[in-house]
């Protein structure tokens, strides 16, 4: 079924390309998310700056959302049209219609990913099915450049998405240009005790556990999150904020703490938590820009890692403790540091090019 959506998706993409191309028409390819509160987002608001470009956003995101014949027109038909007509194209994440678009000579298409570094393995470096393989390498034909957080992840990423080291551009991830900009953290505090007043006067712990593999490795994830006992030990000191991953979302409940999972503003969110825990997530790459303690939970590595493989060693890489039990998660809570040494290490080699200034090389770079 998938298939005859992308071949009408291309039917109408090849329509498009009967039309004029248009060399001030932007498209921002974003899957998943419609609100651009990324990378897609940052490079926008360079462009808009600059002045002179029109924007198309593609979204699946709309239709799910939506739910409308309007929407499903505006994606199968409009958007495709349009598409075809963009001299400029960004994406966050796959599009796999893509594999079937054949684009004008001179369109420069971007990939911009939706995360950092290299932990976990992606796309082609990951041990898939000969028939993902062959749709992802027409996918990653298209690409123009992948830009990445900095020169040392150029090989993995290469690998990931089947390009030449010369066309993965170490030119910084613009989503991470927020965590550089100046941060009133008293109004945003405030502002988040009025919806949360059972946080006031208490430093805010987050947990955010991403995703497994299998429903019943998600839902078990509470069992390891005792949050009853949590509060019996940090209630005085700790609100607990607890931000799942939208598919453990729907197969787990945690009770006991503050679900921050659709809190809309994961930047705000992250200036404003004390400590984070997390296990595999890539939020964490964010959070070490901000210089602030993070604790590392990974209590099933041996089963996570047994389908899902690394790009580097976890527990060299990480910036912070890592504990396999719940009573250790709790005695690394007594005194939560920031080890300088191992930080600066960690955000040269995974995230060196990040300085704030990412949206507008990336700009210069592909746009020349």
């Amino acid at each position: 079924m998938k298939k005859l959506f992308y071949y009408f998706y291309a039917l109408m993409f090849h329509i498009g390309r009967l039309l004029p191309g248009n060399d001030r028409l932007v498209a921002l390819v974003s899957p998943h998310n419609a609100s651009l509160n990324d990378s897609l987002g940052e490079v926008k608001s360079v462009l808009e700056e600059k002045g002179g470009y029109r924007f198309l956003v593609v979204s699946g995101a709309d239709i799910r959302s939506e739910k409308s014949f309007a929407a499903t027109v505006r994606f199968f038909i409009i958007n495709p049209v349009k598409l075809a007509r963009a001299k400029y194209i960004f994406l966050n994440d796959n599009f796999m219609p893509m594999a079937f678009l054949h684009f004008r000579r001179g369109t420069v298409i971007t990939q911009l990913w939706h995360g950092e570094g290299a932990l976990k393995k992606i796309c082609l470096a990951l041990n898939l099915p000969e028939d993902v393989v062959r749709l992802e390498k027409k996918v990653y034909s298209n690409y123009t450049y992948v830009v990445v957080s900095s020169p040392a992840v150029i090989p993995f990423w290469a690998q990931a998405f089947n390009k030449d080291e010369k066309d993965v551009l170490p030119l910084g991830s613009p989503r991470t240009d927020a965590y550089f900009r100046e941060f009133d953290y008293e109004s945003a505090r405030a502002r988040f005790d009025e919806q949360h007043p059972e946080c006031r006067g208490k430093k805010l712990v987050l947990y955010a556990p991403t995703f497994r593999d299998f429903p019943d490795e998600d839902r078990a994830i509470p069992e390891h999150f005792d949050t009853g006992v949590f509060n019996m030990r940090y209630a005085d000191e700790y609100a607990l904020l607890i931000r799942l991953h939208p598919q453990v979302h729907s197969a787990a409940v945690i009770g006991g703490a503050v679900d921050v999972t659709d809190y809309p503003d994961i930047i705000n969110l992250l200036h404003l938590t004390d400590v984070l825990i997390t296990d595999y997530s890539s939020v964490f790459m964010d959070y070490v820009l901000l210089d602030k303690p993070c604790i590392f939970y990974p209590y099933d590595y041996e089963q996570y890692t047994a389908g899902r493989e690394l790009f580097t060693d976890y527990f060299e890489n990480v910036p912070g403790p890592v504990v396999r039990t719940f009573d250790e998660l709790l005695e690394a809570l007594k005194s939560p540091q920031v080890d300088s040494v191992k930080y600066r290490a960690f955000k040269e080699y995974h995230l060196g090019s990040c300085d704030g200034g990412s949206a507008k090389r990336v700009v210069e770079t592909v746009m020349k």
